[in-house]
């Protein structure tokens, strides 16, 4: 593991974050305190007589105060909260999910309930008033060495996907992981075709969405993860993540304040650029032929090494003082050649300044640097690069082709083409869909552009992954398939008991949506990033909204109108919510929280008029700042529940007055249920840290709360429902996982079973059917039978299947396909039946089990494990010493001694044996292959001397491993002749 040293400055000047459109993390990464209130007021003050509009990255940080206001210490604290969350969920995992309160008992099983499946959106299609549908953010790409059919990306909050088929099906592979983001990506090309190495770097390095846990490894084509020697303690930003071209152990990890390498598949790195004393590094690059030579760059600067990546010198490339990235490419065509595109400091509209620094080259390996061209402006929005515009601190790409080194492409917000170096430049596609003409749309936003062969190249993009294969004149979509909507909010429409009620979602970068009844495709009608949406009754009309709480009314895919309350802007994600009194249309009520709780009596519907007809009911009578959180009491439109991040206030007449009810509530709540009959009866949910204080109730209106929590990982809270017609059963979303309990339960239950392990943003139910929704975070939509559902009778299942599957009914008829590396059971009361057509594909784990207990009482009972694809099953053997029979990771074992080391033929163990135990010698390649076994016998307590001829393997890098008395003790040796 990196051991480093971080100087924490404080801030003098913050002019000096001018030209950088994160001015967010810098102005936290270099404050002095980690107190959320203070950071947000820095940048707040900094952006006070600032331009925040588009490309000024004021978007950006409202996203990251949205995020982490919810997710703090019980101090206020600023939390690195995948480390937290990653800790939390594997612990609660390995310690049997289900333990009591004080951590120390197990349960007597791991079984999680629910039955979750994927719903939508997997593809997307723009309706009249959309102007740039997508499905979600990819950020880097990687196209297996060996295998061009096999297309590997990493998305911000989705994970890690693999397609076989050149972008016609897509599968995860890191479900199992906590809400893991990924921004490099890496194949061993020496490993099996059929079972990849795989390498990920994780976190959200451009939209600093999710932070990294470091690189994780899988060594079986990504069905289990171990963590690496590069964790979260290391790392801040992760931008690239490279593998050396001859030697497959050797990996080099960009991030934003280092460059890491490591040359034992992962297990140690070093920090290779501590002694430059800069940070700021987007890109790292080989010299084609030569890998001994290569090129980082950073936001002004450039920097080449002739050994390797060990030590570094500044390149004479010299860009304009005021660039804020540089991205770099390199060809096969001319390995002498490097190209530099340089992202410019426009930040305001009333003083702009050049959006684009410009594409410059070497033809020397990047001694020298000539400029080729900084006009038009192809970073901006407009094809004619008229504007000045840009947003190369969040996206940035090039690429030159392997065959003409004349021939390059850049994205920004759209995509670019020179065919004579980067000297002029032609418009290859359009961010605005509405405008785009047919193959010339990419969404906004670039985050990577790739080459395959000459003729196809991939672009990925906020809005899912698009390939040309004729050298960009022509770009398709391949996204279909990809399950990673980043979902704010949903809301679910009415139907009958016999169609799958109508979706609406609202999702980061690709606005508000319409999914139909029995469809998975998202009918894309507002851009921007979408948020909260409600329903009317009767599906009448919809009204969803943006972000500060601007209101759009869609009716029939046909109408569109803002019906914002006049000169009302409120949080990232405004709050608002319908009262249905059971009444036909129009007679409802809306409210919405702005800075005051604002609403549209019964007697009005939501018109065209510019948001006519709203009451304020607050009249400043709820304290200062926005409201976070708005709810309106289901049997009495009068009681109205509003937050104000830690803050509760309660009316009981529609605003003829308001009360504090905050109490001993602790924390930032983030999410309210009232029950269906009773007004005072309240659940409220903490978003932040704090074991223990997760959920509270009310059954006076809040003149006093009750603590539910019970035994509920220490993970932040999204989202509570409350079933109608239960015994008071209550589902809660986490940032991991969905937990259920009611009134027969004496503590929560995991209710996760099938659902990957994503941060749950809302859950909603749907009575029609008996099934509850929940939005993902990065996953898109999913819904589950309610708990203790009935059983299905009959179920019958085909097309292909993928990942891990799971299908429970009385009587199961199966024509499905099972595809390569997925695991599927099937479990049925009665029968199953395997009719023509099905067939299991080599490289599968099928299952089929009669099992009486599973419908017991015509209820579904599951007995799944908590399986998903890609599971993070630890540390890497080597990285962490000691590992206990149960999993449970302790210290590093004093006890074993490894000489010498490095090794020529025989290697002596000396151990300290506890108890008289059986002796196991393993030894592993970097790929996890065992290489060689000894069992050694029984052995008796105390101190020894063991030998381990070593002679048949080849020189290289190993993992030796010793079990004895039900421990794992693990070691890196070198053997070298």
């Amino acid at each position: 593991m990196i051991k480093k040293i971080t100087t924490i400055m404080t801030i003098c000047l913050l002019i000096h974050f001018g030209g950088h459109g994160q001015v967010h993390i810098e102005i936290l990464n270099q404050s002095e305190t980690k107190d959320f209130k203070e950071v947000v007021a820095k940048i707040e003050a900094y952006f006070k007589d600032k331009d925040k509009g588009r490309g000024s990255g004021y978007k950006q940080f409202k996203r990251w105060e949205y995020y982490h206001s919810s997710r703090l210490s019980p101090d206020g604290k600023i939390v690195d909260v995948a480390k937290a969350n990653f800790d939390e969920f594997y612990y609660y995992q390995e310690s049997v999910a289900g333990r009591t309160a004080n951590r120390s008992e197990r349960a007597e099983n791991n079984v999680a309930g629910g039955d979750w499946e994927a719903v939508a959106p997997d593809e997307h299609r723009r309706i009249v008033s959309g102007h740039n549908g997508g499905l979600g953010r990819v950020n880097t790409i990687e196209v297996d060495p060996s295998y061009s059919h096999r297309i590997y990306v990493g998305t911000p909050g989705g994970g890690l996907w693999r397609s076989t088929d050149n972008g016609a099906n897509w599968v995860p592979l890191t479900d199992g992981i906590p809400r893991i983001g990924v921004s490099g990506i890496v194949i061993d090309y020496n490993s099996p075709s059929n079972n990849r190495t795989i390498y990920i770097f994780t976190g959200d390095g451009d939209g600093n969405d999710t932070p990294s846990v470091g690189v994780l490894k899988s060594m079986d084509n990504g069905q289990t993860w171990y963590s690496t020697g590069l964790t979260d303690a290391d790392v801040s930003r992760p931008q690239k993540l490279r593998i050396h071209p001859t030697n497959s152990n050797i990996l080099y990890a960009v991030d934003r304040n280092d460059v890491f390498k490591t040359t034992d598949g992962g297990l140690t790195w070093t920090n290779t650029t501590a002694s430059l004393g800069v940070s700021g590094f987007y890109d790292l690059e080989f010299k084609p032929g030569d890998p001994t030579r290569m090129y980082i760059s950073t936001r002004t600067r450039m920097y080449i090494s002739t050994n390797s990546g060990d030590s570094w010198v500044q390149s004479s490339f010299s860009p304009p003082s005021n660039s804020r990235r540089i991205e770099l490419a390199v060809t096969p065509a001319n390995s002498n050649y490097v190209y530099a595109v340089c992202g410019g400091n426009w930040t305001t509209t009333s003083s702009p300044s050049v959006g684009f620094n410009g594409v410059y080259r070497s033809t020397d390996s990047g001694l020298s640097f000539t400029r080729r061209s900084n006009s038009p402006n192809i970073l901006g929005y407009n094809t004619n690069g008229g504007d000045l515009g840009d947003q190369s601190w969040y996206d940035l790409a090039i690429a030159v082709s392997p065959t003409n080194a004349q021939e390059v492409h850049v994205g920004g917000i759209n995509t670019w083409k020179s065919t004579n170096g980067g000297t002029s430049w032609s418009n290859t596609s359009y961010w605005l869909e509405s405008s785009a003409g047919a193959g010339n749309y990419t969404h906004a936003d670039i985050h990577e552009l790739k080459f395959q062969t000459s003729n196809t190249i991939y672009c990925a993009s906020d809005g899912g992954i698009y390939k040309s294969v004729d050298r960009a004149s022509n770009w398709s979509s391949i996204s279909d398939g990809l399950q990673i909507t980043q979902v704010y909010r949903l809301g679910l429409g009415s139907e009958s008991t016999s169609v799958k009620s109508p979706l609406y979602f609202g999702a980061q970068d690709n606005g508000l949506n319409a999914v139909k009844a029995n469809s998975s495709e998202a009918r894309h009608w507002e851009g921007a990033d979408g948020f909260e949406v409600v329903v009317m009754p009767n599906n009448r009309y919809v009204v969803g909204a943006i972000q500060y709480g601007a209101l759009k009314r869609m009716f029939n895919e046909s109408s569109f109108y803002d019906v914002t309350p006049s000169g009302q802007s409120g949080a990232w994600l405004t709050p608002f919510a319908i009262h249905d009194d059971g009444s036909q249309y129009p007679k409802n009520v809306i409210y919405a929280g702005y800075q005051d709780v604002w609403y549209q009596s019964s007697s009005h519907s939501i018109g065209p008029a510019g948001g006519g007809h709203w009451t304020n009911i607050s009249n400043g009578n709820i304290g200062g700042g926005n409201c976070t959180h708005l709810a309106v009491a289901p049997s009495n439109k009068n009681y109205v529940y509003v937050s104000k991040n830690s803050t509760l206030y309660r009316t009981t007449n529609l605003g003829g007055s308001w009360t504090n009810i905050t109490g001993g509530v602790p924390g930032t709540k983030s999410y309210f249920a009232i029950h269906p009959t009773n007004p005072n009866i309240v659940y409220t949910v903490s978003g932040g840290f704090g074991a223990g204080q997760k959920v509270y109730r009310t059954t006076n209106g809040g003149s006093s709360w009750t603590n539910i929590s019970g035994s509920l990982p220490d993970v932040p809270i999204n989202t509570i429902v409350y079933e109608t017609g239960s015994s008071n059963g209550i589902y809660v979303g986490m940032d991991v996982g969905v937990f259920y309990r009611d009134d027969t339960l004496s503590d929560w239950v995991p209710f996760y079973s099938e659902l990957p392990n994503v941060e749950i943003t809302e859950l909603e139910i749907d009575y029609a059917n008996d099934e509850i929704y929940a939005a993902t975070y990065g996953r898109g939509i999913w819904k589950s039978p309610l708990y203790g559902e009935r059983c299905k009778s009959n179920l019958t299942v085909s097309g292909n299947l993928d990942g891990f599957r799971y299908y429970t009914a009385n009587n199961l008829t199966a024509s499905a396909k099972v595809e390569p590396f997925a695991e599927v059971s099937f479990v049925a009361a009665n029968s199953i039946r395997l009719t023509p057509g099905f067939h299991a594909q080599p490289n599968t784990d099928f299952h089929a089990k009669i099992d009486a207990g599973v419908c017991s009482d015509g209820f579904f009972k599951s007995t799944k494990s908590v399986q998903k694809t890609g599971v993070y099953a630890g540390p890497l053997p080597g990285v962490v010493g000691i590992q206990s029979a149960d999993g449970e990771v302790e210290e590093h074992s004093a006890g074993l001694y490894v000489f010498p080391n490095p090794v020529a033929s025989d290697v002596y163990l000396q151990l300290d044996v506890k108890n008289s135990s059986k002796l196991l010698i393993n030894v592993y390649d970097l790929r996890g292959s065992l290489v060689l076994q000894e069992d050694k016998g029984m052995k008796d307590a105390g101190k020894m001397v063991e030998k381990v001829d070593v002679n048949a393997i080849p020189s290289g890098v190993y993992i030796l491993e010793v079990i004895s008395d039900g421990q794992r003790s693990s070691q890196k040796i070198v053997i070298a002749r």
